[in-house]
């Protein structure tokens, strides 16, 4: 379970999360990343696509605009967060959990992304 100073901090700061100085610097990471994901896929095209530490959904947002016919799904274990996530997409299925714990089956996603989160899990092996 992911601290629980983290989880809340991120829940209190969840409706200004997406008008944060830190968001000049991380949309060029999530564009980044999008990018790398897609030239690593070539010419597999995500069905499911799994983003842990999701916040407010941005990158899944990103991801979407990507690959518009996949199924998003974000992870995070902030309450707000997840709230400004569903309402900013509500066609995506976003689950409050923490990243040692995520209620998905194993092999349920063909592409998994995280960004800037695994600094705050306590168990960054997964495996």
């Amino acid at each position: 379970m992911a601290n629980n100073t983290d989880v809340e901090r991120f829940h209190e700061m969840s409706a200004s999360y997406d008008d944060s100085w830190f968001q000049r610097f991380v949309d060029p990471l999530h564009d980044t990343m999008i990018e790398d994901a897609a030239l690593c896929a070539k010419s597999l095209t995500p069905r499911t696509i799994v983003d842990i530490g999701c916040g407010t959904g941005r990158l899944l947002r990103k991801a979407g605009r990507r690959w518009p016919e996949a199924e998003l799904i974000g992870i995070d274990p902030a309450a707000g967060m997840i709230e400004v996530a569903r309402r900013l997409h509500p066609k995506a299925k976003f689950h409050q959990a923490a990243a040692e714990s995520i209620p998905l089956a194993e092999g349920s996603a063909d592409l998994v992304l995280s960004s800037l989160s695994m600094h705050h899990w306590n168990d960054a092996t997964l495996g």
